[in-house]
């Protein structure tokens, strides 16, 4: 499938979108352990740092599930 064809599909969505799709997979991929170099190859980024945003998102993420959980 091209990138315009996924667009297109994904457009009727509202706010789903392909990069949507991919910014989720990443996030989730690194939540769960996936190392960076194979979160980079998967992403098909040239450079680490580009990957890393993601790694930052993820780390974000799992603090603020930290901070909901009520002792």
């Amino acid at each position: 499938m091209s990138a315009d064809s996924a667009y297109r599909i994904t457009k009727a969505s509202g706010d789903f979108s392909p990069h949507v799709a991919r910014r989720t997979l990443l996030t989730e991929l690194l939540k769960n352990g996936t190392s960076l170099p194979d979160a980079q190859f998967i992403a098909g980024h040239a450079h680490g740092s580009t990957t890393m945003h993601y790694a930052k998102v993820a780390d974000a993420l799992e603090v603020k599930g930290r901070l909901r959980v009520s002792y």
